[in-house]
């Protein structure tokens, strides 16, 4: 189950002479100001501790198009490090100014599309497990393994685009960083919408979306 981050807001008894209900963010609700560096990492304890209480399943990839299955970079790899292309990325180990962890996109064994401050969109062939102490692969529900390689094509069709510093600016399509990459990619070519919170898109909102599902876990 995947828990959002809920705000209580408690009114004072000497200007109204009530108690406020608590108020819970959802999907549609964007977020206007920056989430605290505390906040996101917040969200990925709780995203961790769902997985490890189990309330958070660790779930078999989705079945491969018969139309992919010529394609060795893009077979279903259950419960090892991904490699079907098009599956979601995502670490708690990287921060960027305010922005805690980094996400990118599969493109086949070995590689994968990410947004860095230097260098902009970029192939990585470094292994995930090998940069980051935990990891976490995610896919979208809904969303076929052919959709999911057109989501990473798109992002691939970016390669050489800038780091995108305003993390407000998520729908730019000429500088990206890193979840904002990964987002605009699924929303483009499938219509699918990671951005759990609204507003700025970060790693731990991809993958505490209802919007994908956990298909592999990494902890050093």
């Amino acid at each position: 189950m995947k828990l959002k981050r809920s705000i209580s807001i408690f009114s004072s008894l000497v200007i109204l002479g009530i108690f406020s209900t608590p108020t819970f963010a959802s999907e549609k609700e964007p977020n206007t100001k920056m989430p605290s560096i505390e906040e996101q990492l917040h969200d990925f304890q709780e995203f961790e501790e769902s997985i490890n209480n189990g309330d958070t399943k660790i779930y078999n990839d989705k079945e491969v198009d018969a139309s992919l299955k010529s394609a060795p970079e893009t077979l279903a790899t259950s419960g090892t490090y991904p490699t079907r292309k098009g599956v979601i990325l995502v670490t708690d180990g990287l921060r960027v100014d305010s922005l805690v962890g980094h996400a990118g996109i599969v493109t086949k064994k070995g590689q994968a599309i990410e947004s860095f401050p230097d260098g902009g969109v970029q192939y990585n062939s470094a292994k995930w497990t090998t940069r980051y102490k935990k990891v976490w692969g995610v896919t979208t529900s809904g969303t076929s393994a052919s959709q999911d390689a057109a989501a990473a094509d798109w992002a691939v069709s970016k390669k050489g685009k800038p780091y995108n510093m305003n993390f407000f600016d998520i729908e730019n399509t000429n500088k990206f960083y890193c979840s904002q990459l990964v987002y605009k990619a699924y929303k483009t070519k499938t219509g699918v919408n990671v951005n759990w919170l609204g507003g700025i898109v970060t790693p731990a909102d991809i993958v505490n979306t209802t919007k994908t599902y956990t298909i592999y876990k990494f902890t050093k």
